[in-house]
């Protein structure tokens, strides 16, 4: 009997050593103010309010690093703390994902499996964020394992993706109340369908009046309400059906192919139609994701347009990321990422012809 004491004495012992260390854990976001990387993620934090606006037990914090502030040029110390909050929302999930659990419990990316030249597989699954709505999640892809052709001996190790920014330190932080992993790149959550980015950027204006132009009325299809619209059926768990991806030239880039306001007031919808359709591909393929598709085995890279006949093939150079095709010698990648509840944007340099 004397030794069941022990025993029961030694297991309370351990459980209130266990309960220590709990209680001495400190909550994540006075994790990131301790972090010299994370200095302007931290004044970002105090002015948005975010420690009053939380209301869970454990998150996932997507904590972009003081260089990827910079990049995006955001201040946010200038930002309006209410927009400042949904932004930081959008960098989280309201419950914990360890870095272990990235690509065990994600669906598979393309429907596509592992095969007998690669190990592991190329996933994709989006993620409810905090308190933004059903379509205002997060989507990560994972290529961590993938083995080149046999006989190379060189494993290729992409890794993790949110959004298309790279995760640059996993569980950089782990607190009693979630964990946070660093990102290099700032997340803007979706601002409404993919119409509505187009509509929104005075970059796309030209852009957006092919598009109105193509919608046409009558027997022709409906381009901005009946495909740039449409929401997802289910965007959580079938992350990209549903979904589009637009390859969208800016001003410059259309003016140079001569898809002038001009040309577009006195061209036909149909004619219209033809050119936005080739500049949409079926699908939500962040910069990353075309990345991880060139590094296969068998690359697959030439993506097929709403256009129907018209591909366009993805490529990368010193220069950058960029798109071809026949009559197409380099669409660069000049904007990438640009998130819609529907899909996602890149904005190019050049038409696709």
């Amino acid at each position: 009997m004397k030794h069941v004491y022990i025993f029961l004495f030694a297991i309370a012992l351990v459980s209130c050593e266990r309960e220590n260390l709990t209680n001495e854990k400190v909550k994540i976001l006075d994790g990131i103010k301790k972090d010299a990387e994370l200095s302007k993620l931290s004044a970002a934090i105090d002015r948005a309010g975010l420690r009053s606006a939380l209301s869970g037990t454990q998150y996932t914090f997507f904590a972009p690093t003081d260089a990827a502030f910079t990049a995006a040029g955001i201040d946010p110390n200038a930002v309006e703390p209410t927009v400042l909050l949904r932004i930081l929302q959008y960098h989280m999930i309201p419950s914990r994902v360890d870095s272990s659990r990235f690509g065990v419990e994600f669906g598979i990316f393309n429907g596509q499996t592992a095969g007998p030249n690669w190990l592991g597989q190329l996933t994709f699954q989006g993620f409810q964020t905090l308190n933004l709505g059903l379509n205002a999640n997060i989507y990560c892809t994972n290529a961590t394992q993938e083995l080149p052709p046999v006989g190379s001996g060189n494993v290729v190790g992409r890794g993790v993706f949110f959004n298309g920014a790279s995760i640059v330190g996993f569980d950089a932080f782990e607190g009693a109340d979630g964990v946070v992993h660093k990102i290099n790149a700032v997340l803007l959550p979706p601002p409404g369908n993919l119409a509505d980015v187009v509509a929104a950027d005075p970059d796309l204006s030209i852009f957006n009046k092919l598009i109105l132009k193509a919608s046409g009325t009558g027997a022709l299809p409906n381009f901005a309400t009946g495909v740039l619209l449409p929401l997802p059926a289910d965007p959580l768990t079938a992350a990209r059906t549903g979904t589009l991806t637009v390859l969208a030239p800016n001003n410059t880039a259309m003016n140079t192919a001569g898809v002038t306001e001009a040309f577009i007031d006195g061209a036909t919808p149909a004619a219209c139609l033809d050119i936005a359709r080739r500049h949409v591909v079926s699908l939500r393929t962040f910069s990353s994701d075309f990345f991880n598709n060139s590094i296969r085995p068998t690359p697959t890279t030439t993506y097929n347009t709403l256009q129907t006949g018209k591909t366009v093939t993805f490529n990368s150079d010193a220069n950058g990321v960029f798109f071809t095709n026949a009559l197409t010698t380099r669409a660069s990648v000049v904007s990438a990422n640009i998130v819609a509840t529907n899909g996602v944007l890149h904005k190019l340099s050049a038409t696709i012809n």
